[in-house]
């Protein structure tokens, strides 16, 4: 319906401009249909209000009940794009503040309580509902069991939403990105960050959506499992579907991982070259502890410890960085620790990836 919603809509403007009443109507029509079934709310609004203006210019009795009718829907779909549009906005700038909750305008921008279930309550529209639901868990992640509870609320409101299954399983994809970036922080078992990022992955593969990060994940967390046969059949199956040029730090970090694994370390450490100073900070700091660990291994403990005070410099710079400088500046220090045989620090409770820098 897409390219027919244009052509009408198209038209319909034309024929509007033209002050040609019959086309208007007719192209005007057929462009709201199409409109409809596509959910394209822009061309509903621009419908009608076409539709409006030429009603407006014959007030009869008739043509004043439609104004009646058509201003009803008209309200409709400027609250339903109204929503669509702030849930949006609270999607993206929430996914913001987890990376650096400490910029003051978040302060700003973020609802309160009280406002999120406002804005909840003034739209029927399931979808932004549960997008503000995500929103504000994301606002609460550095409260853990706050988040954790808006976490549960979300997952029951999606379960027992009316909305078709596409758009279930689209935000059902959310709701588990949300639940492993919380396992990258906070100590989550690994076994459940597989099942979720294979969850995703899944849901990934039904609806064409080729996310690198996302199967990423998967490999990253099979490898610190150590279920190398899942992890190579999976990459062998859909490395050239999600790995390009553009993204191939994330397919280099994991080839590292993959050495390291296997006990291959001065393969990894070639390989670690490639995404120490990656443009993704995650792969960046990940990429950083390995090497230090691999050099620790291969006793360079003198290189090993040039490495850590670059990598303390490095955390310097991103210390607003909350997701990456709490649990990496802990796994750095156990390292150092280790250097000179003190005590190690508790890596347990956090992310697997951390622990094996004890």
């Amino acid at each position: 319906f897409a390219e027919s919603n244009v052509r009408y809509n198209q038209l319909a403007n034309l024929f509007d401009k033209r002050n040609h009443e019959e086309l208007t109507a007719y192209y005007n029509e057929q462009s709201l249909l199409a409109a409809g079934k596509e959910k394209n709310l822009n061309s509903l609004l621009n419908g009608y209000d076409i539709q409006l203006r030429w009603l407006g210019r014959n007030q009869t009795k008739r043509n004043i009940a439609q104004i009646g009718s058509l201003l009803i829907k008209r309200k409709e779909a400027t609250e339903h794009s109204y929503h669509e549009a702030m849930s949006y906005f609270y999607t993206v700038s929430s996914a913001l503040y987890i990376d650096n909750p400490n910029e003051g305008s978040y302060r700003k921008i973020a609802p309160t309580k009280q406002q999120f279930l406002e804005l909840r309550n003034s739209t029927r529209d399931e979808y932004s509902q549960i997008l503000y639901l995500l929103a504000e868990s994301r606002f609460n992640f550095y409260n853990r069991s706050l988040f954790e509870r808006h976490l549960k609320i979300t997952l029951q409101a999606i379960d027992r939403s009316q909305l078709d299954e596409k758009s279930k399983q689209h935000l059902t994809r959310s709701f588990l990105y949300l639940r492993i970036t919380a396992g990258l922080y906070y100590y989550t078992d690994l076994k459940t960050m597989i099942k979720d990022a294979e969850a995703m992955l899944a849901i990934m593969l039904r609806y064409k959506i080729y996310d690198p990060i996302g199967f990423f994940f998967l490999l990253f967390f099979l490898l610190i499992d150590k279920s190398l046969d899942k992890y190579d059949t999976l990459l062998k199956k859909h490395k050239a579907t999600f790995f390009k040029d553009e993204n191939k730090d994330y397919l280099l970090f994991i080839q590292a991982l993959r050495f390291y694994v296997a006990q291959k370390n001065e393969e990894a450490l070639d390989t670690l070259l490639h995404t120490t100073y990656s443009k993704s900070l995650y792969l960046s700091a990940w990429s950083r502890l390995l090497e230090i660990k691999i050099h620790s291994i291969l006793n360079n403990k003198r290189f090993a410890q040039v490495l850590i005070d670059r990598t303390k410099r490095f955390l310097k710079n991103i210390s607003g960085h909350r997701l990456l400088f709490d649990p990496v500046s802990i796994a750095l220090n156990s390292l150092e620790q280790k250097q000179t045989s003190k005590t190690t620090a508790q890596l347990n409770k956090l992310f697997a990836y951390y622990s094996m820098f004890k």
